[in-house]
């Protein structure tokens, strides 16, 4: 009897991620985080998000500039890998929903709430960049990425690239689009259930 593969490869690159990002902070300081962390990306992609998620989250439960990459790929990664993971494991006698303008127009009020919170993140990145160029107190990248995970990220992106500003910081010019997709991947899986 063949056992099926699959279970065994998730398992195995969780525990590596899980490894890897507790190894991930020393060699961090000892400059070795810039291949580091695109070794953590891609474990993440490879199926490991869960674990490596849970080291960062071990390791240091701040999140830091240092650290804001890897935390923002595995997160999204593990939704978008366990809406996969519901589409493939769901019963396919029902047609999945694709119909997102049917599904936002019946619910007036994710649309407001959507556009609030994308005005205010594109103020958000307006302000840091104001605050940035006038050498005064910054929004910290928690608060930014923040209200990007909080549904704003249409509003982040716009700010990002409408004021030129974290355009060159990676765990924005990756994290950003991420979050869209991870949110994406939400509204889809609450159409095909509610």
């Amino acid at each position: 009897m063949k056992l099926p593969v699959f279970p065994y490869w998730i398992a195995g690159m969780n525990a590596v991620g899980l490894l890897l990002s507790l190894l991930y902070k020393p060699l961090y300081s000892r400059g070795r985080g810039r291949w580091m962390e695109r070794i953590l990306v891609a474990v993440s992609v490879l199926g490991g998000s869960l674990g490596v998620l849970m080291g960062s989250l071990l390791s240091e439960w701040r999140i830091r500039k240092e650290n804001a990459m890897v935390r923002v790929a595995s997160l999204c990664m593990l939704i978008i890998q366990l809406t996969v993971l519901w589409v493939v494991k769901r019963n396919h006698s029902q047609e999945l929903s694709f119909a997102f303008w049917e599904f936002f127009r019946e619910r007036s009020w994710l649309q407001i709430y959507l556009i609030a919170v994308s005005a205010i993140s594109l103020g958000a990145y307006g302000a840091d960049k104001h605050a940035a160029v006038a050498g005064k107190r910054r929004i910290p990248v928690a608060v930014l990425l923040g209200l990007a995970a909080a549904g704003g990220s249409p509003g982040a992106l716009a700010g990002m690239y409408l004021f030129r500003h974290k355009t060159r910081k990676n765990y924005f010019v990756m994290g950003i689009p991420l979050i869209m997709a991870a949110q994406a991947a939400v509204i889809f899986w609450l159409m095909n259930i509610v």
